[in-house]
């Protein structure tokens, strides 16, 4: 499908029309949050909530609930119409779906994945003229909810990365021209991604990269590596790439190799800066490498 593009964030893979983007998102541990708008208005919610394993939550329950919380706290007691309901294939679940209509017209859509303990909901919005025959054909196809792969897909702003599997987003600050993600893991290992557009721009008033980085950089990266001594990031010849890294030992009876790096580069044919952190136990030390070698970049 030309006039497609594959989206992946939270934890969930999806397809939508290109120029559709990620409007909004949150979360990222126990429970997730996104949605996509077209240019002209809201389009797709997903939420998503874990549950426990073996728990007894049903699909048709979830979007019930749904639609009669929307009729309890309406601003206006619009009368809500039922049109259709029926079921689906989402990433090899049996989904529920009930098409409605208040003020516009609603597809209400959840799912159960076993695989990932998450109860999903789905809301797409219908614009005049559309339908829900075509709408679905490339919507719940285009889901990926779990996955054999030992890592997720994430993609914004036309780059592209994967995170191993059991980190969440701690923290992002995202703004055009400039993201950071902040990802954690229950092991204690902290992995930072960041990059600034303009990178040409940026290392002509900085001068170089290292005084990007004390003058402009990231201060998450403070909460990854507490203090990145100034002497010791080292610059190569050509100038686009400074790196930091150290090894200390922890614990008095049980010892524990923490390994801490730091990484910045300027990629020229993109006219980025990127910059990534990596803190935690010298086994888990290789999701920074996977992290790195995964970031595309694809300009929409």
């Amino acid at each position: 499908m030309e006039d497609m593009t594959r989206g992946g964030w939270l934890e969930v893979e999806f397809i939508y029309p290109r120029d559709w983007t990620i409007a909004a998102e949150s979360g990222g541990m126990a429970e997730a949050y996104m949605r996509i708008d077209s240019p002209k208005a809201p389009k797709i919610e997903i939420k998503w909530e874990r549950i426990k394993k073996g728990a007894k939550i049903y699909p048709h329950t979830i979007v019930n609930n749904f639609i009669e919380t929307y009729k309890k706290n309406a601003k206006r007691k619009t009368k809500v119409e039922i049109l259709e309901s029926g079921t689906l294939r989402v990433c090899d679940h049996k989904a529920v779906f009930t098409r409605w209509k208040a003020e516009s017209e609603v597809i209400t859509l959840a799912w159960i994945c076993n695989e990932e303990n998450k109860a999903f909901l789905l809301g797409y919005y219908l614009e005049p003229g559309e339908q829900w025959t075509d709408i679905s054909s490339w919507l719940a196809p285009g889901i990926v909810c779990h996955t054999a792969s030992e890592y997720w897909s994430y993609r914004l702003l036309g780059t592209e990365f994967k995170i191993r599997k059991g980190y969440w987003i701690s923290k992002r600050t995202l703004m055009v021209g400039k993201v950071t993600l902040l990802f954690k893991n229950k092991d204690g290992a902290s992995l930072l991604l960041h990059w600034s557009s303009f990178a040409r721009e940026l290392l002509a008033k900085h001068q170089d990269l290292v005084k990007w980085f004390r003058r402009d950089g990231p201060k998450e990266v403070k909460e990854v590596i507490k203090t990145v001594p100034g002497d010791k990031l080292k610059i190569n010849e050509a100038g686009n790439e400074a790196t930091f890294e150290s090894k200390d030992s922890k614990g008095l009876i049980v010892r524990k190799v923490i390994h801490e790096a730091l990484r910045m580069w300027h990629d020229q044919t993109n006219n980025r800066i990127f910059l990534t952190c990596y803190s935690g136990p010298e086994s888990t030390f290789s999701d920074l490498e996977l992290l790195e070698k995964s970031i595309t970049v694809e300009i929409e």
